[in-house]
């Protein structure tokens, strides 16, 4: 049968006769879809901080403009600070985790929010505990 023009009869003719293939094709996709998300892509989470860099007020009580400038080149050196190995040695140490202070700083990640005054610190671990437990010692240091 030579079909010049497709109607919607023909397609839902075709669609019922190849419903069952369709369906099992489908639910074939989706199981080896669950299968790949869940058995060989690692769970990670992520515990994330946000701090705030300020200085203290001018005599007149209000923040001026040039401390707030000043405020936004010091995150950078507050982030260079966090990275050092000095302090995830002392973050490995308070922590008691079994991990080296390399791990720990492969496991923390630093980012600047654009042009603010602000920074955001994401610990990422296998274990949800942990990454709370380290962003935890993180803010408290």
């Amino acid at each position: 049968m030579e079909i010049s023009e497709i109607s919607l009869d023909y397609l839902f003719k075709l669609i019922k006769k190849n419903f069952i293939l369709i369906c099992l094709t489908g639910l074939a996709g989706l199981t080896a879809a669950f299968s790949v998300s869940y058995f060989a892509i690692p769970s990670v989470y992520v515990s994330t901080l946000k701090f705030y860099v300020s200085l203290p007020a001018t005599e007149s009580g209000e923040n001026d403009l040039n401390n707030l400038n000043y405020a936004q080149k010091v995150v950078n050196t507050y982030v260079q600070i966090l990275q050092t190995n000095q302090f995830n040695t002392t973050l490995q140490q308070r922590s008691g985790l079994n991990y080296s202070s390399k791990d720990i700083g492969d496991m923390i990640s630093y980012s600047l929010l654009s042009n603010t005054e602000v920074f955001k610190i994401e610990v990422s671990a296998k274990d949800p505990n942990v990454a709370k437990q380290l962003a935890d010692y993180i803010a408290e240091l």
